[in-house]
């Protein structure tokens, strides 16, 4: 019973995908081949080469039953029953394996059944109201698919349904496709095997909010979105049959009253046997089940010719799958007796292996012993080798040691030269350092003398001009006492008018020849020399030889005699005069001698001063040294 539902199955999901375009809608016969496999024991089969053993596959192909898919062929008075209603919005086709067939006329070019109208919640679930003067049928009976040829038809049916559709929600969209033709409708109950290959062009889908929108058609979502969104959502489809009645419930009304916010109200249906009183109640507003009276004969009819056809199907099947037994059973007999001699040879084939293996194994032992001394031999080489190659690797590690010490013994010898050069350096600074500050205390001290000197002929200069100034001032009051001394004494004038006439031109001379500049001389030879008016006119012109030899010495001394911003001016001054000089006999130098160019005369001057400043060099360096040597001689 397993096997023959999971035939039913397969054969159901073959003329499902036949009829959405997967396989195709020009046959109605779709035949399952079934292949069973038995995999015998393995078995060791006799190869030229000596131990090689293969498992043989025994492999049985048995045909399954053929079994025939019924589309449920509308009858005569099917057809007879919607002819006329629906002959005004369409034509009647007749189609290879499916019968009689109606084509919709007027449609345009990407129109899908279920597109044009909206849904209403009835006491049988989710109902598809059409705005399409054929709806009423064609939405509500039978089948639609879509032919090679004509496209969109739609095939009658007997069984009334609120929507012959299969939903899929999921990603905020609710989605629904027509059902095929391999939905029959004697056994109703279609769930997500029958919908599973619908492709995703025929469904039509739209937010979960609009489902309830009165033009579902215009809240559509454009059809190149339907792969990207199908795979967003899930199959719920759910049409059963209770009490007779094809009831649609995929859709959850909670769910459709959450998203939108509204309260669904179930829409009263009415139920009508004519055709133009469907379309009239139709054209109110209302829902209306149309269900001609002789489509209830033909529902049982049909039923009843489905189900004869489907027990022959079985029956068919069942002889099949016996006549398949059988063979499989003859097959796995057969596969005995083939495992049966392939045992024996493989008995025969361990004796001969036996012994073939056996003279291998003196031979391998043979070859072993051999190998074993060969072996041993490059063993030996081998170790003589390594001897040879660790002496080599030793020695050639010794001399990289040897020649590591060397260089590490120059690094230190020149570290060590660097280091007394470096000592010697900074004792040669220190050495500088220390004349540069004996040199700066010589020059404050010879300052310093200068200054005390110039302070002590300053002082001595003052006192000069003091002792002058008193010297005057005692040669004034002794010639005036003279004066008066003779006016008292007129007589002894008179007496003696020659010794009056010799003292005075003896005083005045003294007095005149006083030097302006250096008047403490003067006054210094008249204080030592008081008695002048009363001795002889001779040594007068002794005191006035002696001047003028005093006073160029004094003046010489005087230009000799710098402030030390003077004296550091005045070094300057020669600095710039020297310079001034150096750069003029350089331009000198650099000027082109006859036959001569420029570039000739530069570079002739560039040797001539790199000679001089070698000469230089070499001058400096001659005078330190004697400099050196004379401060070791003083230490």
């Amino acid at each position: 019973m397993g096997f023959h539902m999971r035939v039913t199955n397969l054969l159901k999901w073959a003329t499902l995908c036949g009829a959405f375009g997967v396989v195709g809608c020009t046959s109605r016969t779709v035949i399952v081949r079934e292949r069973v496999r038995h995999d015998a024991p393995p078995v060791v089969v006799e190869n030229t080469e000596p131990v090689v053993e293969e498992t043989k596959t025994v492999e049985v192909a048995v045909e399954t039953p053929v079994i025939e898919v019924i589309i449920d062929r509308p009858t005569e008075v099917v057809v007879t029953t919607f002819h006329n209603d629906l002959a005004p919005h369409g034509v009647w086709v007749d189609i290879d394996g499916y019968g009689r067939c109606w084509k919709p006329n007027g449609t345009r070019r990407g129109w899908r059944p279920y597109t044009i109208g909206h849904w209403e919640w009835t006491a049988s679930g989710w109902s598809w109201e059409s705005d399409e003067a054929f709806g009423y049928a064609t939405y509500h009976y039978g089948r639609w698919f879509v032919d090679a040829r004509h496209g969109w038809v739609w095939l009658p049916g007997t069984v009334w349904a609120p929507a012959w559709v299969a939903w899929r929600s999921g990603g905020g969209y609710v989605g629904w496709a027509p059902l095929g033709p391999t939905v029959s409708e004697a056994e109703v109950h279609v769930t997500e095997y029958h919908t599973r290959n619908i492709p995703a062009v025929q469904f039509t889908f739209v937010e979960e909010k609009k489902i309830t929108d009165r033009k579902i058609h215009d809240r559509a979502v454009n059809v190149e979105k339907n792969v990207t969104i199908i795979n967003k959502t899930t199959n719920i489809t759910n049409i059963n049959v209770e009490n007779k009645v094809v009831v649609n419930k995929s859709l959850s009304v909670e769910q459709v009253e959450k998203v939108t916010g509204k309260k669904v109200k179930v829409a009263p249906v009415k139920e009508v046997t004519d055709a133009a009183e469907a379309k009239r109640l139709r054209a109110k507003g209302e829902v209306v089940v149309y269900k001609p009276a002789a489509l209830a004969a033909e529902r049982e009819k049909a039923i009843a010719a489905h189900r004869e056809k489907e027990i022959a199907a079985k029956n068919k099947a069942d002889e099949k799958r016996e006549q398949a037994r059988q063979d499989r059973i003859a097959a796995e007999k057969r596969a005995e007796t083939e495992k049966a001699k392939i045992e024996q040879a493989k008995r025969d084939r361990e004796d001969a292996e036996k012994a073939r293996q056996a003279a291998i194994k003196r031979e391998e032992s043979e070859k072993a012993r051999l190998a074993e001394m060969k072996r041993q031999e490059e063993a030996e080489k081998v170790r003589l080798a390594e001897i040879k190659r660790k002496e080599a690797e030793e020695a050639r590690l010794a001399e990289i040691k040897r020649q590591e010490e060397e260089k590490a013994e120059k690094v230190r010898l020149a570290e060590y030269k660097r280091q007394e050069a470096e000592k010697a350096r900074i004792a040669e600074q220190k050495r500088e350092e220390a004349e540069k500050a004996k040199a700066a205390s010589e020059a404050k001290r010879l300052q310093s003398e200068r200054e005390r000197e110039r302070a002590a002929e300053q002082k001595k200069q003052e006192e000069d001009r003091a002792k002058a100034a008193e010297s005057r001032k005692q040669n004034a009051e002794r010639t005036r006492v003279a004066d008066n001394k003779d006016a008292k004494k007129p007589a002894t004038d008179n007496k003696k008018p020659a010794v009056a006439d010799t003292k005075k031109p003896a005083t005045q001379p003294v007095a005149n020849k006083q030097d302006p500049r250096k008047p403490g001389a003067t006054a210094t030879n008249d204080s030592k020399k008081p008695a002048v008016a009363t001795g002889t006119d001779k040594k007068a012109p002794a005191a006035d030889t002696k001047k003028p030899a005093t006073q160029p010495a004094t003046a010489k001394k005087d230009e000799k005699k710098l402030t030390p911003a003077e004296a550091k001016a005045e070094e300057l001054r020669k600095a710039k005069l020297a310079a001034a000089e150096k750069e003029r006999k350089r331009q000198e130098a650099r000027k082109p001698r006859p036959g001569e160019t420029q570039e000739q005369a530069n570079a002739r001057a560039d040797k001539e001063e790199a000679a001089q400043r070698e000469r230089d060099r070499l001058a400096a360096a001659k005078a330190k040294a004697a400099a050196e040597r004379r401060a070791d001689t003083k230490e």
